[in-house]
């Protein structure tokens, strides 16, 4: 772009990258390290990037000036918080991420994956400033966090929390069972509690629902039976459409012996900004008839996001147009024009056909109808913005 002045940094700063190599001489947190060989795996010109994302935007105002480009990263943990770590000029990035990562101790809220936010700050031509963001930058999540149970079909989300219990199961390990008046057993000793069990290992399911603590019990289940029985349960639940405020999943591990009761709750949460949230609002327009197929796509902006500056943005109580698509009289006449009801960072809800409809980053909407020997079909979707 012509339009703008560039005053940001472009040059690296020097940095001590010494015990800051995940693979050879890592000396931070064994987890974070993990975090950010994911980063660095993913082979992308972080340099590169946000002068990239500079380029495409159309509608800046001559002479605004842009004072600084930066990442923001942020840590997500088995918490429902994801906790903003630090943010980073983008020439010193990802070595200044290294750096300061090998220099943190972590151990208490291990890392499940890193959030990483494209920022840049501007000042226009009269004297407004605004840092504007990728708002869903670049998720890295260990051991494919957010991407399902590779055995749950289901929801999003309920894939997710499986996981993340799936990986954890401590309840395994005899070494997590302390005594009730906080003295812990030796190794040994643990190890005889599972020897002498009469019953096994318990675990009590209990699901908490928008971000509250669960109030009653889900299911009980034995340990060898984790975590099939419960995502065998869960599936059914979920196809009935009743776990879709579910936030959570506490396990209370119980093992009994002739002499004592042992127990341990463990909680497992999404992200506090779980589902990821959209700034792109994408409308295909598809027709086939035999066996050919055409279609087109339009893409509309969530208003203050960076695609605020590459699509025409939507607003409430205004219409998704669709008769400017390819075949405009097809595409109304069919379908009509959907109108925007509400929206916010999570979802958008739709006026169509007489009825409310809401979408999500995860369910889109779809509609389909014949005409002269022609399947045409409309799908609206929220996405991120690559």
């Amino acid at each position: 772009m012509n339009n703008i002045i560039r005053e940001y940094r472009t040059t690296p700063t020097s940095i001590d990258l010494s015990g800051a190599h995940p693979c050879s001489d890592w000396k931070g947190d064994k987890r974070l390290g993990q975090c950010l060989q994911m980063l660095l795996d993913a082979d992308i010109d972080w340099q590169a990037q946000p002068e990239k994302r500079l380029e495409e935007l159309k509608n800046l105002p001559e002479g605004t000036r842009v004072t600084r480009l930066y990442y923001k990263v942020f840590i997500y943990t088995s918490s429902i918080f994801s906790s903003e770590f630090a943010d980073f000029d983008h020439c010193d990035f990802p070595n200044a991420l290294a750096r300061q990562m090998a220099d943190c101790d972590n151990t208490d809220t291990p890392a499940m994956g890193l959030f990483i936010q494209t920022c840049a700050s501007f000042i226009y031509p009269n004297g407004n400033e605004n840092d504007c963001y990728v708002m869903n930058g670049k998720t890295f999540m260990l051991n494919n966090y957010l991407a399902g149970h590779p055995s749950y079909a289901g929801s999003p989300h309920i894939a997710l929390l499986l996981l993340m219990a799936k990986e954890k199961q401590e309840w395994n390990d005899p070494t997590n069972f302390d005594l009730s008046d906080g003295h812990p057993l030796n190794l040994s000793e643990q190890a005889s509690l599972f020897d002498r069990s009469r019953t096994g290992t318990l675990l009590a399911i209990s699901l908490g629902r928008n971000y509250r603590k669960p109030t009653s019990q889900y299911c009980l289940i034995d340990a060898k039976d984790f975590p099939q029985q419960l995502i065998d349960r869960m599936a059914e639940d979920d196809a009935k459409n009743l776990l879709g405020d579910v936030t959570s999943i506490e396990i209370d591990a119980t093992i009994k012996t002739a002499e004592r009761t042992f127990q341990r709750t463990y909680t497992f949460s999404l992200p506090a900004d779980y589902p990821p949230k959209w700034d792109v609002c994408k409308v295909d327009f598809d027709w086939q008839a035999d066996q050919n197929m055409f279609g087109e796509s339009k893409c509309y902006a969530r208003p203050g996001t960076f695609a605020a500056f590459k699509y025409p943005n939507i607003y409430s109580l205004h219409p998704i147009r669709i008769d400017d698509m390819s075949v405009p009289s097809e595409g109304a006449r069919l379908f009509g024009i959907p109108k925007i009801i509400w929206y916010d960072d999570n979802s958008m809800t739709i006026h169509y056909d007489e009825r409310n409809i809401t979408l999500r980053p995860e369910k889109p909407f779809k509609a389909s109808k014949g005409l002269d020997y022609t399947t045409f079909t409309l799908t609206i979707r929220l996405e991120i913005d690559d």
